[in-house]
């Protein structure tokens, strides 16, 4: 006897081993794609160095200050001991001081140790290069006297006795003397005569003197004119950054962000400078004055 099942048979296929990545097959694969990549990095590539030749260079420079403790020698007063000690005492110190030195107050009074309100720059082939201690002349302004501000004058010169002046630009600011606000000028008219070094140059539009003239041979030079105000905002601005190195140091680090690292660097000192000689000052004035009240409780 035969016995027959009516469950249909099972059948298992052997599924295909996987093959491993084929790296040629995957290149052929975008072969044809490459013209258009090819096309694109030289596309990134060109406008990276069109962007690079046509801005400004910037440049970081930073300094470390030492902020003392507070010194106890000037407590004449402090019977307890207390005062001004801990480290909850340093770190609000560190914060105060902080905020000091961005204030614009010290950065007026550091400027004013500072000949940044006249500017020197290079024609380049693409755009104007600012320099400092390169510079071939020297220009004092007057600032009792309305002055041209925000654009460029340009300097020429054959020999080391006389210099040519030129407005190059379409629009300026006009800063005058007891105004708060420029005056917007477009297209100033100025005639282009001959100025012998040392001299003042004075019209309706500025006054200035040009110093120190290059040695014999022709050249030039692009000068531009900045407001103390202007100023104040650039080195007071978001390109100074103040901050504590570690919260277990008295040690405060400076940057500045510039197109000339030599004028941040002087800038910087400077501000070092002035700092410490108001902290002399002050501290002076506290033990002139402690000693002025004990004398007048004695008497």
């Amino acid at each position: 006897m035969k016995l027959y099942s009516n469950t249909p048979a099972e059948y298992f296929e052997e599924s295909p081993a996987k093959e491993g990545f084929n790296l040629k097959e995957f290149l052929l694969k975008y072969t044809k794609y490459w013209p258009y990549i090819f096309l694109s990095v030289i596309l990134a590539l060109s406008a990276a160095y069109v962007k690079n030749q046509f801005t400004a260079p910037t440049y970081k420079t930073e300094s470390k200050f030492l902020i003392k403790e507070n010194d106890n020698s000037l407590d004449i007063l402090d019977l307890t001991g207390l005062v001004g000690k801990g480290v909850g005492k340093q770190a609000q110190k560190l914060a105060n001081e902080s905020i000091l030195m961005k204030s614009k107050p010290l950065a007026e009074q550091v400027l004013g140790h500072l000949d940044f309100d006249v500017e020197y720059y290079t024609e380049g082939p693409f755009i104007k290069t600012e320099i400092y201690n390169a510079r071939p002349v020297t220009v004092t302004l007057d600032w009792d006297h309305t002055q041209l501000t925000d654009g460029f004058l340009k300097l020429s010169w054959a020999n080391d006795q006389s210099f040519q002046v030129e407005l190059v630009d379409d629009e300026y600011f006009l800063a005058v003397p007891g105004q708060v606000r420029k005056e917007k000028v477009e297209n100033p008219k100025f005639k282009n005569a001959s100025f012998a070094f040392g001299d003042w140059v004075e019209s309706d539009l500025f006054k200035f003197k040009v110093n120190s003239p290059a040695p014999s041979g022709a050249g030039e030079i692009f000068l531009k004119f900045r407001d103390l105000k202007s100023l104040v905002a650039q080195y007071a601005g978001d390109n100074f950054q103040v901050f504590t190195v570690d919260e277990t140091a008295s040690i405060l680090s400076l940057s500045l962000i510039c197109n000339q690292p030599e004028k941040g660097q002087l800038y910087l000192n400077t501000l070092m400078e002035v700092y410490l000689d108001n902290e002399l000052k002050d501290k002076t004035l506290i033990a002139s004055n402690t000693v002025d009240f004990i004398d007048s409780q004695i008497s």
